[in-house]
């Protein structure tokens, strides 16, 4: 089933932008935190791992989750929890918070993906699948392509304790997804009518 959701396209490829944002703060911050936790180079090489483990490799299981459950109206809360943590991070004080820390970034942006990709599906125009698609990964490119300047530039004039006003986009991009309409979308497998070749006969 197809759903006509306007600027459906435009909202989670902006959304995919975020979460790729946000997803890659840790990098950035990684020289801070070494200061801050004292942290040696084998700690910050697991933290990375912890990074990528939940960010990239947990997504077929969660992807596996939402085939069996409608997720969809938790989308507006995944950009803001995978933002919340890392925007956190100047106030954690303990090496095993910010792993935690890490870790909740990874699941919320791992949780995103499928879900959204499939809404792009869900939404797309006759014809326009494709065009879509592209659109939606350029916007996570583009998010994870800005982190290094927009991140720097702010911490070059803000402490890390800062961080959390860069929060604010992600209030915005939650209420937009709530007033979408998106949320009512259901992204369940439809059900595919037994070809007549398969059915047994009596």
């Amino acid at each position: 089933m197809k759903y006509e959701i306007r600027h459906a396209a435009a909202l989670l490829s902006t959304g995919h932008g975020m979460v790729d944002f946000y997803g890659n703060f840790l990098p950035i911050l990684l020289p801070l935190l070494m200061t801050q936790f004292g942290l040696s180079l084998t700690m910050c090489g697991v933290l990375v791992m912890v990074s990528s483990v939940t960010t990239n490799m947990l997504q077929p299981v969660i992807g596996c989750v939402m085939d069996r459950r409608n997720f969809s109206p938790l989308l507006p809360w995944l950009v803001p929890a995978a933002a919340a943590p890392m925007c956190l991070v100047g106030y954690v004080s303990h090496t095993a918070l910010l792993f935690l820390v890490v870790a909740v970034t990874g699941i919320a942006v791992a949780a995103y993906h499928p879900r959204s990709s499939m809404l792009i599906g869900r939404t797309a125009a006759e014809g326009r699948g494709n065009g879509m698609m592209s659109c939606f990964i350029a916007g996570g490119n583009a998010g994870m392509a800005f982190v290094p300047l927009i991140l720097v530039a702010f911490l070059d004039y803000f402490p890390l304790r800062a961080l959390p006003l860069l929060l604010l986009p992600t209030i915005l991009i939650a209420v937009l997804f709530l007033r979408s309409g998106l949320c009512a979308v259901s992204t369940l497998p439809e059900h595919t009518p037994t070809h007549p070749s398969k059915l047994s006969h009596v």
